[in-house]
């Protein structure tokens, strides 16, 4: 290992374009001195002149490396001809359209550094997207698969010290291969002494093109799919014992990867097209062969109907089941707030909704069970299939505070007390709420600036999207260092310019396209919000019409 390197950065790139600049220019603005931190740039065969434009870097910064290889069509590989060129103490696995805080490096080493952690998750910033907030909402010294959200990002931005990669082996699938950053990210997991969570700085941005901008947004084939489902859970076996940690590692792909896969336009259409009809299969062989029946019992009720579904055959249940959870809404009434210095408490009545109606839950000799809508309701469903009382148990508002400048996001989660109207318990009810801006930054102070809020409230499995809204705060407020105010939209944001309050970047000022990369009407249509939005608005009775139009003018399945 050469003296002083301490992180190795490794970049698989692939025509980026102007995008390239992101990466390169957030480097050379670390506060980690270049000669501690090394970058190694593998130009997988581009074709937009990347590799010239890397030469050129490298030419220039002796701490750039640059290896040229022909195309593969998938990051594995050249990032696998990066790791054993790497000579720091640890590596970061960049992809080559993101960027990082400015003390990222220094950040993440000194905390690695301090805990002992082999694999540092450092807090993500989607731009474009969202990234799961519950793998954030605070830092964890000593953090435990099964116990924290250590799974709900598996991204390869992560810091990983060199030696436990080495000594375990751990490498990318070559080739193209689904779900690759889990096949690389769990080793490493196993492999690791010890995992920390660095929740309280902003490290990685992680951007989001469109489809046909990066290779892993192409058509999934689900046989190849659930194929590199059953090679993860062959790693969780090979390190696992039969138990309780290896059923609740299982059940995070039996619940994100395989029955959240159920819902969404492709599964609302009149009628199922063979990619449905293929895709069911493939998720009912998966299921049968790897994830027994006792893996229901820790399933929330929506996703436990999809599995008797599933288990059943029964893709026909699917259908309404995915129109009741596109239909899901959430509606949020403030009836009481309060500001102080520092501090904003509020009363929420939250109501979940699908399709203007409440989910329903009928209690029973202390249980409560779901009373699927007629659509829904099955004689295949037995009353543990329907039974919700854990999962009303756990109703929360998710409070979400969002830097309008940088996009960063932190969260907390609030009870939520369910009403019950003739013995039957509805999805609406009351939370108090209490948002602590010197804390609320997992556990730190809000850096200065402008924070959006907005909810999600969760009831029976079920998550809907609302507003915050700033009933009661005047259009401006002053008088302290955080001013809660009602915004255009009569939601609340809160404008924070405390001395002693950290600074958020925002996104580097780089020459993008300004429209970038849809360029077509037929690019517009063909993209999946899009596809959505559409689908939501357009009368029943002129779908055949419009899903004809859209295949014509995209050449591509509609989804419907």
């Amino acid at each position: 290992m050469t003296a002083g390197v301490k992180v190795s950065v490794i970049i698989a790139v692939y025509n980026p374009g102007p995008y390239l600049d992101l990466p390169i220019g957030s480097l050379q603005r670390q506060t980690m001195p270049a000669g501690e931190w090394e970058a190694i740039l593998v130009d997988d065969g581009s074709t937009d002149g990347s590799g010239e434009r890397l030469d050129a870097i490298a030419a220039q910064n002796p701490h750039i490396r640059v290896e040229h290889i022909p195309n593969s069509g998938w990051p594995g590989t050249p990032r696998n001809v990066a790791l054993p060129l790497a000579r720091g103490e640890h590596v970061l696995i960049m992809d080559h359209d993101d960027w990082l805080g400015t003390e990222a490096l220094e950040r993440m080493y000194d905390f690695a550094e301090a805990t002992g952690a082999d694999v540092v998750v450092a807090k993500e910033v989607g731009h474009g997207f969202g990234v799961p907030l519950m793998a954030f909402q605070r830092t964890i010294e000593d953090a435990k698969l099964g116990r924290d959200p250590l799974l709900t990002l598996l991204t390869p931005h992560k810091l990983f010290r060199r030696s436990m990669l080495e000594s375990n082996g751990v490498r990318f699938p070559d080739g193209k291969r689904r779900l690759e950053d889990h096949l690389f990210v769990m080793p490493a997991y196993f492999g690791a002494r010890k995992i920390a969570v660095m929740a309280d700085y902003p490290a990685y941005h992680w951007t989001r093109r469109s489809n046909d901008a990066n290779a892993s947004y192409t058509p999934v084939d689900p046989v190849a799919y659930y194929d590199a489902v059953r090679e993860i859970l062959d790693i969780v076996d090979a390190h696992t014992d039969p138990g309780v940690l290896r059923d609740e590692l299982y059940g995070h792909w039996y619940r994100n990867k395989t029955l959240h896969k159920l819902r969404g336009p492709r599964w609302t259409g009149l009628s199922p097209t063979a990619g449905t009809k293929l895709r069911f299969e493939e998720i009912r062989r998966i299921t049968d062969q790897r994830f027994d029946p006792r893996l229901d019992r820790d399933l929330t009720v929506r996703y436990r109907y999809l599995a008797r579904a599933v288990r059943a055959g029964r893709m026909d249940l699917v259908r309404p089941h995915a129109t009741l959870t596109d239909a899901i809404d959430a509606s949020v009434k403030v009836t009481s707030l309060s500001t102080g210095e520092g501090l904003i408490e509020a009363v929420l009545e939250c109501t979940l909704r699908a399709s203007g109606q409440h989910l329903r839950f009928e209690q029973l000799d202390g249980r409560a069970a779901w009373v699927p809508p007629d659509p829904l309701a099955d004689p295949v469903l037995t009353p543990d299939d329907l039974d919700a009382t854990d999962d009303l148990a756990a109703a929360s508002v998710l409070v979400i505070l969002r830097h309008r400048a940088s996009a960063a996001e932190y969260s907390r989660t609030f009870p939520l007390e369910l009403r019950s109207e003739s013995g039957v318990t509805i999805s609406a009810g009351t939370a108090r709420i209490e948002i602590d801006l010197e804390r609320f930054a997992a556990g730190t102070p809000l850096a200065n600036g402008v924070w959006d809020g907005k909810l999600q409230v969760w009831i029976g499995g079920w998550r809907g999207t609302s507003r915050l809204p700033a009933t009661g705060l005047p259009r401006s407020a002053g008088g302290w260092w955080a001013r809660p105010y009602a915004n255009k939209r009569g939601d609340i944001s809160i404008t924070i310019d405390g001395s002693s309050a950290p600074e958020l970047e925002t996104p580097p000022a780089v020459d993008l396209p300004a429209v970038d990369p849809i360029r077509r009407p037929s690019d517009w249509l063909a993209d999946a919000g899009v596809r959505r939005a559409l689908r939501r608005y357009v009368p029943v009775g002129a779908r055949r019409a419009a899903r004809n139009l859209l295949e014509r003018v995209t050449g591509r399945p509609s989804g419907w």
